[in-house]
């Protein structure tokens, strides 16, 4: 079975919301506020079923720019996606304890299945108050990668939005913790022409990529989990902010991941990482795509790589 893996592929599941200050001094009415479960999925697939959840954090971001609405993921999800059942079986809010559903006015879960090569997903938009489905979709598909290019269309359908063969909206806007949303009333986020002085900080990555700290002089140092690390250099070209990889390749960038002997191997192959961003009006998160190399790894030997690799990613500001 073929494997595909990107340059930092542990899963970390950010919790999501969009922020943005009203104008004019008025306060708007809040915008609608969905709170994201996550995807169920049997043990023989829970790999698979954290990628369609990457998936799916990046289009519901995505989604809720264009749409106006706010995406949360509650610090309780693991229970409520154990507890919480998809498809025909009647649910009832009864059973959770006050306080311990979300503040969010609807919530989505998926259900993620397998039999032999075809993939099942169904997808749920669930009324907090009672956990009544107020709308579901599910397909099948002949492989995971058909999946994960079909889950755009899948959120249009889940939302009642039209169809559209791809999401053309900008990047997604600040991410924060689960508090209460103040909606913008222009929609769409600003970027700024940003100088090193407003990018200085610590950050909050994702996908293996721990946290990073940006000094003033453009020198950065990301954690990578456990105690290894990873250099780092950072420019401005005019409003993008392009950060790059600052050292030769070494085992240690993949050893979180795979053992030595295939982290050797990769670090002879892999291209230096790259992240293009830019950032977010209130300077609080950095929007943008990673370059890398992924790679098809079959019972321990990589049988593949593909150096044009580009996901979405945020980082978001954690400190000064």
């Amino acid at each position: 079975m073929l494997i595909n893996v990107v340059k930092f592929p542990a899963f970390l599941l950010v919790v999501l919301i969009f922020m943005a200050a009203p104008l004019s001094g008025q306060v708007a009415p809040a915008r609608l506020v969905y709170a994201f479960l996550g995807i169920k999925a049997p043990d023989y697939i829970t790999a698979d079923g954290r990628t369609v959840e990457r998936r799916m954090i990046s289009e519901l971001v995505r989604l809720g720019v264009s749409e106006n609405f706010s995406l949360i993921t509650p610090r309780n999800r693991e229970t409520l996606l154990q507890n919480i059942q998809v498809g025909g079986t009647a649910k009832t809010a009864a059973p959770f304890a006050p306080g311990s559903l979300p503040s969010a006015r609807s919530m989505i879960i998926g259900q993620l299945s397998r039999s032999e090569e075809i993939y099942r997903l169904q997808l749920e938009i669930l009324r907090t108050e009672n956990l009544s489905v107020t709308n579901s979709v599910q397909k099948n598909f002949p492989g995971l990668e058909p999946l994960l290019d079909d889950i755009p269309p899948m959120l249009h359908t889940l939302f009642d939005l039209p169809e559209v063969s791809q999401l053309h909206v900008p990047l997604p806007p600040d991410i924060a913790a689960e508090t209460p949303v103040i909606q913008d009333a222009a929609p769409k986020p600003a970027s700024v022409r940003p100088s090193m002085a407003d990018i200085a900080g610590s950050w909050k990555g994702d996908n293996g990529l721990d946290s990073i700290r940006i000094d003033a002089d453009g020198s950065a140092l990301g954690h990578l989990g456990g105690w290894n690390l990873i250099l780092l250099a950072v420019t401005i070209e005019n409003d993008r902010i392009i950060v790059k990889q600052d050292e030769p390749n070494s085992p240690k960038l993949y050893m979180n991941t795979f053992p030595y002997s295939l982290a050797a191997k990769i670090s002879e192959i892999a291209r230096p990482v790259q992240w293009t961003f830019t950032l977010s009006e209130d300077k609080s998160s950095l929007a943008g795509i990673e370059e890398s190399t992924s790679f098809q790894i079959e019972q321990g030997e990589i049988v593949s790589w593909d150096d044009s690799h580009t996901r979405p990613v945020t980082w978001i500001r954690s400190s000064k």
